[in-house]
């Protein structure tokens, strides 16, 4: 199998080999308990510069977290690919990469990729202001908290969920909420 990149990826393999950095790592803990880690949440950049959401299920963080360190770059080899269908998704694609017990990751010593330290996907006032209320996207903000709404819950698939409303000022001035 050749090593391929992120935007000749599709579902329905799981023996994917991909040359990525990882740009972003998020530990994800149980909000009934706050100690339990129950996912690894990655962003994963290649040398073209397009983004994979990837995820580290709770049953494989131990195996796998000494070889996942933001800003290394890696080789990646048996990865699922599946759909990106569910929401708030951290990277703006059809895809994302399910890191299985089959995996084998190798950390690149002196790479000769030319992959970027950091990924930002900046959006306009006009995209941000369309992605109010809409909960596909996670967006990053840049902007001043200018005022901090009451907590709500609402029932989002069918789990309660606390929703906190923001108001950010951009640097056009304008607030924001989410």
């Amino acid at each position: 199998m050749d090593i391929t990149t992120v935007n000749n990826l599709h579902s329905g393999r799981d023996d994917w080999i991909i040359n990525v950095r990882v740009v972003r790592l998020s530990n994800i803990y149980d909000n009934k308990n706050g100690t339990e880690q129950i996912l690894i949440d990655l962003i994963l950049l290649d040398e073209e510069g397009t983004p994979l959401h990837a995820i580290v299920r709770k049953n494989l963080i131990s195996k796998l977290k000494p070889f996942l360190t933001e800003g290394e770059v890696i080789t990646i080899q048996n990865m699922k690919i599946s759909d990106a269908n569910e929401t708030y998704r951290s990277v703006n694609g059809t895809i994302k990469a399910i890191l299985l017990l089959t995996i084998y990751i190798t950390k690149m010593k002196n790479p000769s990729l030319k992959i970027p330290l950091h990924y930002f996907d900046f959006a306009s006032p006009q995209i941000l202001s369309e992605r109010i209320g809409d909960n596909e996207m996670l967006t990053d903000v840049i902007g001043t908290l200018d005022a901090l709404g009451e907590i709500e819950e609402k029932c989002i698939k069918g789990k309660d969920t606390k929703i906190l409303k923001l108001e950010i000022l951009t640097k056009l001035g304008d607030a924001k909420s989410n």
